[in-house]
């Protein structure tokens, strides 16, 4: 099961990085969890086309760098993203963790942290 996981996890980002947010909720279970690095959670599909809806500017690109199995129903991926604000000459460039848990061919819960170690920790185990 484990290696379906992280298929999906790698689908969920290649759609993410297509801006295919119907593909892109069709991973998602209808009660997903999304922790982003700042502010609060989001729950179900509505919360997630509202991060969608703020992250999904035309110069943000993501790239994944690596996507890992850490067991059970448990991914970790390593992704570069970068990006502008609208009307700015402001741009970023980042890595982020994205831990992810899986069960039965859907994404429960997401989040997004800065370090590895926030990302493993939110899963419950050690950097």
């Amino acid at each position: 099961m484990s290696e379906e996981n992280v298929e999906l996890a790698l689908r969920a980002s290649e759609l993410f990085k297509r801006k295919d947010l119907h593909g892109f909720l069709a991973l998602m279970a209808r009660d997903v969890r999304f922790q982003p690095q700042l502010g609060p959670s989001s729950a179900g599909h509505d919360g997630i086309r509202r991060v969608w809806n703020l992250l999904q500017t035309p110069d943000y690109i993501i790239e994944v760098v690596e996507v890992r199995d850490l067991g059970a129903d448990l991914v970790l991926a390593v992704v570069r993203e970068r990006g502008g604000s609208v009307g700015s000459a402001a741009s970023f460039q980042q890595t982020v963790w994205i831990p992810s848990r899986w069960r039965q061919g859907e994404c429960i819960w997401w989040g997004v942290f800065l370090t590895e170690q926030d990302a493993l920790g939110a899963l419950g185990l050690r950097g």
